[in-house]
This record gives structure tokens, C-alpha cells and sequence, in this order.
């Protein structure tokens, strides 16, 4: 296996998990919920940090960039945004165990240059709402990804380090 060090933890490998969900509903409020509170139940998470927004009818006020800095959100508050969502079109939200993780994540990210890469490796799983067609998941967790299976809409999963999976995607 290739592998490409973790940039948390010089002397580890992480495997990650890429999980491209075909969404039936066009990636709509409700769809993104259910995904999100089944993710929630595998890996618990408390915040949130939303990027690169795309929604219909419009962007909710408190996911909105303030002074261009993506928001935090607690997870009970995207919980409630999400219900005034008719479709994400585009949108990358990364999901932390607590808010002083995602605190310390937009700290170290904001000191070099942004990267999709950072930004996933710091966060405990992602989610990209795609072309309003699909979701990506990405997660460290084994037992999450296979759970996934199970859904009712055509699904691929990619296992590698962070960095490969992200190449193949065209991504990096």
C-alpha cells in the first residue's frame, strides 16, 4: 500500500475513507439531515465549520461567511439551517468532536495556505455536497463507511491515505 503521512501525526499512516452517495433528491435539505444524523451516530460531533456554500433558495444567515472567515457552527444550529434548505448545490462542511478541535483546526489553517487536504485531515469526518447530485464523505471510520452500504442510492467507496484519495478525485 502507498501511503502518505498523516499531517497531524508525523509517524502515523492514516487510512481514509471515501464515500460517493448518488442522491436520488438531488441533494436536498432532508436528504443532507438524515446523512448528516446517521454520520452524527457513528462519529458523535459537536460543531461544525462550513466552506463554499451553494444552496437554493439562498445561503441561511448564520452559515454565512463573516468578514470572509467560513462559520462554526454548534451542531444543533446546522441542525435547524438545515430545514430551511431546499438543495445544497455545492458545499463542504467539516464536522469536529468538539468546538475547541474545530477552534484550534480554523487556527492552523488560517496561519498557511488553505487546502482541501488540511481541512479534511484536521476534521474528525467531511461532507461535500456536490453539483447538487451527490454527497462525499469522508471519514477514518471503517464500521461508518460499510454502514453506508446499506443505503438505498448507488455508492462507491474508496479506501487510501487522505492525499491518494483526494488525487484520484481531481481534488489535489
Amino acid at each position: 500500500m502507498c501511503a502518505a503521512r498523516d499531517p497531524l501525526n508525523s509517524d502515523a499512516v492514516t487510512v481514509w475513507y471515501a464515500v460517493r452517495i448518488e442522491d436520488r433528491q438531488l441533494c436536498s435539505g432532508a436528504s443532507f439531515s438524515r446523512l448528516v444524523s446517521h454520520a452524527t451516530s457513528f462519529v458523535p460531533a459537536t460543531a461544525v465549520r462550513v466552506t463554499e456554500l451553494e444552496i437554493v433558495p439562498s445561503v441561511p444567515v448564520e452559515m454565512q461567511p463573516v468578514n470572509d472567515v467560513p462559520p462554526i457552527l454548534p451542531i444543533e444550529t446546522l441542525y435547524n439551517a438545515i430545514g430551511t434548505i431546499v438543495q445544497l448545490v455545492w458545499g463542504r462542511f467539516f464536522f469536529f468532536r468538539d468546538e475547541i478541535a474545530v477552534s484550534l483546526a480554523a487556527r492552523e489553517i488560517a496561519a498557511k495556505q488553505e487546502s482541501l487536504l488540511d481541512d479534511i485531515a484536521l476534521s474528525d469526518f467531511t461532507i461535500c455536497a456536490f453539483d447538487n447530485t451527490e454527497f462525499v464523505l469522508f471519514t477514518r471510520s471503517l464500521q461508518f463507511a460499510s454502514a453506508l452500504l446499506s443505503q438505498d442510492c448507488p455508492i462507491e467507496i474508496t479506501k487510501g491515505t487522505l492525499a491518494s484519495i483526494l488525487h484520484r478525485q481531481g481534488e489535489l
